[in-house]
């Protein structure tokens, strides 16, 4: 839930407690909606019939609601609304316009910024970034394949495959998940997928053509190398100095406001790369900041042992299966608009077979027979 529906909920309090009736009417519709579980429902009764319905709707109001999905404040007033309590949802609507009202064109011209520097900086992969003066840079939309994903379900080590859509649902606690940790080896893809969440984002809605919750539930998405908090004090100083242009006029305590206003979802990859000494997002990942936003961190494996049990999704990131390795090289040759066949033969040439599972390395390779289609690619000639 938003940090400004559960300020509303706190600051709403002792209203809500003295005047919602937990009718049956009430009740069916936020089972019906998604808002309560069966579970939650059964303990709500319990809970009036053994109490009073003051304390049913207490342990509604800060055990329940502020932990259901972003849409569940929304759900909850249309409920209000259609079960006779519709003076109840407009004195909290009336209290939220009271409050946001500053926030919105801030809101508004900060999103327009994101937006537009995703589409502008994000629209590219440079698989060889060290070469910066004569690198190739590929269309992601062209040349992305959709990764899928091993899910850690429970202390034993069991696992499940999921696809990227997966990411933000719900698992087995039945609640949005905020704080995500997917790991992976170098060149594996991790970044790619970061860099492909911030940019869908930025380009477009979904249409709720999604089946689950997906990137465009955000109201914002902040994109950032783990490098970026390093010596900044917060997310809102990160904000301004590497996701804003320098004359962008809104402040950090503007941006504050927002952040903790809205759902947010914070990206960082590469936390292996710079994890020593970086206090705000050791904050971030420990909760002590933002807890109520969504934070989604890549890494290399056994960077984050000690804080594994701060992560609600433990996603790991493995490589290319046969379907992927074919549906990459096609995407690289229909980019290049040349032939795939060239592409599609390297892929069982024995000396470089095992080398194809992973993203970069077959990048690597594809530029390779680029440059000669003849040319038997051996591993000495994909490092030098």
């Amino acid at each position: 839930m938003e940090d400004r529906h559960t300020e509303c909920l706190k600051s709403n309090r002792d209203f809500l407690c003295s005047n919602i009736s937990l009718s049956t009417g009430l009740l069916a519709k936020l089972t019906k909606s998604g808002v309560i579980t069966d579970e939650h429902l059964q303990k709500l009764l319990n809970i009036k019939r053994n109490d009073t319905t003051k304390a049913a709707v207490l342990e509604f109001l800060t055990e329940v609601l502020p932990r259901r999905a972003p849409e569940a404040f929304n759900l909850f007033l249309e409920a209000l609304s259609k079960s006779a309590q519709k003076h109840i949802a407009d004195h909290l609507k009336k209290w939220l316009g009271d409050v946001c009202s500053e926030d919105a064109g801030t809101f508004e011209r900060l999103r327009a910024e994101l937006q537009s520097h995703y589409k502008r900086r994000l629209a590219s992969i440079c698989p060889m970034p060290w070469q910066q003066d004569t690198s190739i840079y590929l269309n992601l939309t062209d040349v992305f394949v959709e990764r899928q994903l091993k899910l850690k379900t429970n202390n034993k080590g069991d696992e499940r495959i999921v696809t990227m859509d997966d990411l933000f649902t719900p698992q087995q606690t039945k609640e949005i998940p905020r704080r995500l940790l997917i790991e992976g080896n170098p060149g594996i893809g991790k970044s790619t997928i970061c860099q492909t969440l911030a940019h869908e984002w930025g380009k477009q809605s979904c249409g709720r053509h999604c089946r689950t919750l997906c990137v465009h539930s955000f109201d914002l998405v902040l994109y950032f190398h783990a490098g970026d908090f390093i010596d900044e004090e917060s997310v809102a100083h990160a904000v301004q100095k590497h996701l804003l242009p320098s004359d962008c006029r809104i402040t950090t305590s503007e941006l504050q406001g927002v952040i903790e206003a809205k759902n947010v979802l914070i990206i960082v990859d590469a936390f292996d790369e710079a994890n020593a000494g970086n206090r705000t997002l050791d904050r971030l990942i420990k909760g002590d900041i933002l807890r109520h936003k969504t934070l989604l961190i890549t890494s290399r494996p056994n960077f984050l042992q000690n804080k594994l049990s701060l992560f609600d999704s433990k996603f790991k990131v493995e490589g290319y299966d046969k379907e992927e390795q074919l549906k990459h090289v096609e995407r690289y040759a229909a980019h290049q608009n040349i032939a795939s066949a060239p592409f599609e033969s390297m892929l069982e040439e024995e000396s470089i077979i095992d080398l194809c599972s992973n993203p970069l390395n077959l990048t690597l390779l594809c530029l390779l027979r680029e440059e000669d289609t003849q040319l038997m690619i051996t591993r000495t000639a994909l490092y030098t």
